[in-house]
This record gives structure tokens, sequence and C-alpha cells, in this order.
């Protein structure tokens, strides 16, 4: 009865300290105070499930979500089994777990930490709610599989040898074929699931090499989420956790299994987190889709510093710098989203951005390229190619956005803001360079050159040379791309604008009307920017 009751209060008090610091925003002191607390193995249910949710509300503290969700799941005594809610909506599970411990808290007298889950949760289940409300959730998600999407049209010109495939594989689509073949059955309220053990592999391998390959259809949200049960019990991969508990895991998971099953585990959570990075940037939610991605790299970033004489084939391709080089090229555009949305109150200045981009650029240009990179050369420009396009295409758009912050300054022309624009202009050219004519990037990236060569003064003599290679370009790039996402929002509109614009050049220097040292851009182009004049 001693050794209980001793236990019991050194819980309380590790908890008291722990809600001390917490209340004063050390939230990593009482995150530690807390575990100190777990770890004392408390054998009362209702004490541990506060323990959890404040560690929790420690981890929502720190912004360490997955962490916060993981604690939260613990808290509510969830059957460790249960993963349904890895799928596509944590905060309905952080919802459910958060109001069952706290239904074993005392109803008055709360401690901040004990409300501070339950308010994130709702908060952040009721802004997402207004997104699906509000039709936020399906405007970038292509819901078929024509023959007129570009993947299809990709196959049927391989198909005629008029084209070799290259970043457009296949993968993605042997991922849905195999998961659409998948089948359920319910036995005794439990959900048996048969599906094809690599389906996740080859689903994030096709987003991996090529993003614009992801289309869904009508049942492809609830088969995700059975096939991500699936896997998760196949290979004993992580719940709802973060870095944290990850990197705590693994070495003791090492010790048991050896690195197989871990590889195994890794990958999938890997793969899982990437699947719903996408689909959260993809679908609106840009901070769970930043979130995500950046739990990807943090985790790869430890292992490939903790364990960096692990051979490949042991520790996983997660590991390889290929792989990390993929997620930063999704990563950085889904920050870049989220400042659209939020400016710099999103936690990334346009500097964080830029160095973002820049990071990418020279960790790419230093990478030496593997052997398989010249057996396939989709594989070399997935990996060594377009994310230093990215990352070009990134930094253009940094200059453009410090030229439009003087203009909206200004409320009009700025010349200072020139030489931005200008820089602009070159980056987007480089990164339309390093994508084929026929990719829709080619003509897309030289029309968004041609709009910063406007806005910064530039002359006929330098704008008409870009305009004519969008031109020549457009005929190749609907070969594939006509029916493209891009297509039917910006680029045709863009590189339109800019044909539209050369052809009437044209016209009125055969006429005699224009020269080419002449400066000309379209004549509402600032009012698009600010506004009506008056």
């Amino acid at each position: 009865m001693a050794s209980v009751l001793s236990t019991a209060i050194v819980v309380e008090a590790l908890k008291a300290e722990a809600n001390v610091l917490h209340g004063q925003g050390n939230y990593q002191g009482a995150y530690q105070k807390y575990s100190e607390a777990i770890k004392e193995k408390q054998n009362d249910p209702r004490i541990l499930s506060i323990l959890f949710a404040n560690r929790a509300a420690s981890c929502l503290g720190m912004k360490e979500y997955l962490d916060a969700l993981s604690d939260g799941q613990k808290a509510a005594q969830t059957d460790p089994s249960y993963v349904k809610g890895w799928a596509l909506e944590e905060w309905n599970m952080s919802r459910r777990a958060w109001t069952s411990a706290l239904e074993r808290l005392p109803e008055t007298d709360l401690s901040p930490a004990e409300v501070t889950g339950l308010k994130a949760a709702d908060a952040a289940q009721a802004t997402r709610q207004a997104s699906v409300d509000g039709g936020k959730y399906h405007h970038e998600i292509p819901l078929s599989a024509s023959n007129d999407f570009p993947w299809m049209r990709a196959l049927a010109l391989a198909e005629q040898e008029k084209l070799i495939l290259n970043s457009m594989q296949p993968d993605f689509i042997r991922g849905m074929t195999a998961m659409r073949q998948m089948v359920v059955k319910n036995r005794r309220g439990h959900a048996d699931i048969q599906s094809s053990p690599s389906v996740l592999t080859d689903l994030t391998n096709g987003i991996l090499r090529d993003e614009r390959v992801f289309h869904a259809y009508g049942q492809f949200f609830d088969q995700l989420e059975n096939q991500i049960q699936f896997e998760v019990r196949l290979t004993n991969a992580w719940g709802i956790v973060g870095p944290k508990q990850i990197e705590k895991e693994v070495p003791e998971r090492l010790r048991k299994l050896g690195w197989l099953p871990v590889r195994r585990a890794l990958a999938i959570t890997v793969r899982i987190w990437l699947m719903k990075g996408f689909l959260d940037s993809n679908m609106g939610a840009f901070n769970g889709g930043v979130e995500f991605y950046k739990r990807i790299l943090d985790v790869l970033e430890w292992g490939r510093r903790t364990y960096p004489d692990v051979p490949s084939e042991e520790r996983g391709v997660i590991f390889e710098g290929s792989f990390v080089r993929g997620v930063r090229r999704l990563y950085i555009p889904a920050v870049l989203s989220l400042h659209r949305k939020n400016g710099d109150s999103c936690g990334y200045t346009l500097e964080d951005i830029r160095d973002l981009a820049e990071d990418l650029k020279a960790e790419t240009e230093a990478s030496p390229r593997t052997p398989d990179s010249y057996l396939d050369s989709g594989f070399y420009a997935s990996f060594w190619v377009y994310p230093i396009a990215e990352a070009l295409s990134i930094i253009g758009w940094y200059h453009m956005q410090l030229g439009f912050r003087r203009i909206d300054k200004q409320q009009g022309f700025d010349p200072e803001a020139n030489d931005d624009f200008l820089k602009s202009s070159e980056y987007y050219i480089q990164a339309a360079e390093k994508h084929p004519m026929d990719d829709e990037k080619h003509p897309y990236f030289l029309a968004v050159a041609v709009e910063a060569l406007w806005w910064g003064g530039a002359k006929l003599e330098v704008i008409l040379p870009v305009c004519r290679r969008i031109r020549a370009a457009m005929p190749e790039a609907d070969e594939i791309w006509a029916c493209s996402q891009m297509a039917k929002t910006n680029r045709n509109f863009n590189c339109l604008e800019a044909i539209i614009f050369l052809e009437k050049c044209e016209d009125e220097i055969a006429e005699g009307t224009l020269a080419l040292d002449m400066a000309l851009a379209p004549s509402d182009l600032l009012e698009r920017r600010i506004g009506k004049l008056a």
C-alpha cells in the first residue's frame, strides 16, 4: 500500500509541476514532466488518461500535432489496433478522443492544459468543416480517368511509339488498379480487408515522380481508408504519432526485431503521411499538408543522421536522397500555398520560402547520379531535374512578390521594383528550360516570365522572343496536357494572353506603329493588381 501511495504522490507532484509550466507557456518543460509522471506507471486509468490528455495539450502548444493526436487517442483509452482514424480526418478522431478523455475529468477547476486540447480540436474541426461546406475540398482533385486526362494520353502515345514515358510512369495507375480490386468482408463488426500490400508504395511513388498523375474515383477515399488500415496492420506501422515518438521507438524495435520489420513499418508510416500531405495540400487544408510533409522530412533527416552507415537495402529507400528531394519538391509548394492564403502570419516569410527553394536547388545540384538514374531517364528527371526546376520557379515567385509589394505600397508602377521583376523573369525562364517543350510547365513558366517582363518595363525586343517560344511550345504540350488541371485554371489563360499580345505586336510592328525598342504591356496590367484606377 505504501508503494501505491508513494507513486500516487509522485505522480500528483509531477502533474502539478507540469500544469504550472504549461500555464507559463513552457510547453517543452510541461511535456517532460507529464512524461515523467506517465513513466511512474500509474494504475488509476482516470489519472493516466488525464496525463495523456495534458501531454497532448503541451504537444499542441509546441505545434507537435501528430504527437498530440497520439496522446489524445491514448487519453481516450482507444483500442491500439484501431487505425481507422489514419485515413482522412484525424481531427474527427482527435475531437472524439478529447471528448472521451475529458469526460473523466472533474467538471470544474480544469487546468489550462486540460481544456486546451478540446478547444484546439474543436477549432480545427470547425475550420475544416467550414471549408468542406464551402466546397473547398473538391476544386483541385480530378475525379475521373477519361482518355483525355494527361496520364491516359501519355500512355496512348507511348503505345503508338510516339512518346517515351519519362516521369509519367504508371506506378500510380498500377496502385489504383490494385486498390480497386480490394475485398472487404465484415465479420462480427470487424473489417477483414484483403488487398495488395504494395498499393501505398505505388501510389506515393507515382506522386513523387509526377504529382499531376493523381486522380480519384467515386470510392477512392473509402478504399484508401481501408488500404491504410490493411497496410498498417500488415507492417505494424505507427499510428497517429509524430517524430518524437517514432525516434523513441525505432531503436527499441531495432533491438528486438532488426531492420526488416522496422524498415517496412517506417516506409508505410512515411507513405501514409505523404498521401495525407498531398491530399490536404490539394484540398485546401494547407496547414495539414505542410505539417505532414514537415513530419516526413524530420523523420527522414533524423534517420539519415542516426543511421548513416546502414546500407540502403536494410534501412530502405525512404532515406535515399532522391526520396527526400521528392518530398521537398512537394513540401515547398505546399508552404507557398499556405503563404498565399495567410501571408507571413502563416509562420513562413518570403525569405523562408526562398531559402527552402535555394537549399533544394543546391542539394540537388550537389547530388551525384545513381546507377538507376542512367537506366531510367524519367527517374533522373523526377529527382535531379525537376527539383531544380521547382526551386527556380519558386525563387522567381519570390522576386515577383518583392516587386508586387512595392507596387501595392505605391499604388502604381515603381521603377525600383523593376530589378526584382526582371530577376523573376530570368528564374522563370530557367525553370521553363528544365522541362521539355511537350511539358505544360515549359510554356506556362515562360508565360509567367512574360508577365514579369511586363511589370519590369522590358522592351519588346526582350518580350516577344519569349512569347514566340510559348507559341511554339503550346501545340506540343497540348498533345498530353490539353485537359490537365493546370490547363483548366491558369495555364491556358496565361499562355494565350502572351500569344495574343505577340500577334497584336507583330501586326503593329509590320504596320510601323510599334518598334522593338519600345516598352509595352497590357493596358489593364496595373488595374488587375490594385483595382480600377480613380
